[in-house]
């Protein structure tokens, strides 16, 4: 398994009166809060953004610590990006981000036997992504 070379370099679009985001040629449509929520990672890819501060920011309401609220709308958001729902990344202790790239969490490496294997990015057969620049 190999990535795609063009994969990194898909244009991210955003569409706020829509609540969509044109990844390549592939089109997400989200809720207000998901569109919030992506449209707040995707202006920062590669940056890491704690839930206290995605709390804040994006949700803008109180729910107690631990609580599932916004790991619901992050699953919303992942699930609306179809194909590329990889691109949202999560980790225990450092929150979330949107990336092109792997983050060498264990979400986007898996140990298998001794050695570490990059699961393959952008493999879909949906005739909406277009890979190509």
């Amino acid at each position: 398994m190999h990535e795609h070379p063009d994969v990194f370099a898909l244009d991210v679009r955003f569409d706020p009166r829509g609540q969509c985001a044109q990844l390549g040629s592939f089109r997400a449509y989200f809720t207000g809060t998901g569109y919030a929520l992506f449209a707040y990672l995707a202006a920062q890819p590669g940056r890491w953004a704690h839930a206290e501060e995605l709390r804040q920011h994006v949700l803008r309401t109180y729910y107690a610590p631990g609580a599932s609220n916004l790991r619901w709308h992050v699953l919303q958001v992942r699930e609306a990006l179809g194909p590329l729902r990889w691109c949202l990344h999560g980790a225990r202790h450092r929150g979330y981000m949107f990336d092109l790239h792997r983050c060498g969490v264990a979400h986007c490496t898996r140990a298998v036997g001794n050695a570490r294997v990059l699961p393959a990015v952008a493999q879909t057969a949906d005739p909406r992504i277009d890979m190509q620049p």
